[in-house]
């Protein structure tokens, strides 16, 4: 179950090339760098106890849009709508879950293998990471999401949708 978000407004998901987005708050921003994402299997990939990655990912969800809280049909038809791009674009998801450290809100997401190096992508730029960063970032913008986590050895990124700009990062592992 999705809780992460604010509560009261129930917007709309997002059509394709409308922006509706509230602005990313410091308060947001501090929640992207701190969240935690964990695997079904209980695998921490982000985090507290986080174990090594075969290679960068990036993490995307289409759970509440612009950070306002949806209800749960509605997340669970944009995640589905997610996992069909994802797969359509031949890549193989894994279904995560990002969440607050004290459990107090949680999203599902979708982890997709980047394709070439990227970890030099974690302290500067999207823009330069080629098509699979396009790739993402514009799943992002289509379903409403202000940023997507890229996951490197050493590296947890919140990377803006709109510009492609890493936002803010922390250390992977804690």
């Amino acid at each position: 179950m999705s809780t992460f978000g604010t509560q009261g407004s129930h917007a709309e998901v997002p059509q394709p090339g409308v922006d509706a987005r509230r602005e990313l708050s410091a308060e947001l921003l501090g929640a992207y760098v701190d969240t935690e994402v964990v695997g079904p299997d209980g695998r921490i990939w982000s985090g507290v106890g986080a174990g090594a990655l075969d290679h960068d990912v990036w993490v995307i969800t289409a759970e509440n849009p612009w950070s306002e809280l949806q209800d749960d049909d509605i997340n669970a038809a944009a995640m589905a709508r997610l996992e069909a791009l994802i797969g359509d674009a031949g890549f193989d998801p894994v279904r995560l879950v990002g969440r607050a450290a004290d459990h107090s809100w949680s999203e599902d997401c979708y982890a997709v293998a980047a394709s070439e190096p990227t970890s030099v992508l974690a302290s500067t730029d999207a823009r330069a990471a080629g098509a699979d960063a396009r790739l993402v970032l514009a799943w992002g913008r289509e379903l409403g999401q202000h940023a997507v986590f890229l996951l490197t050895d050493d590296r947890h990124a919140v990377v803006e949708c709109s510009s492609g700009r890493t936002l803010a990062h922390r250390p992977r592992t804690r």
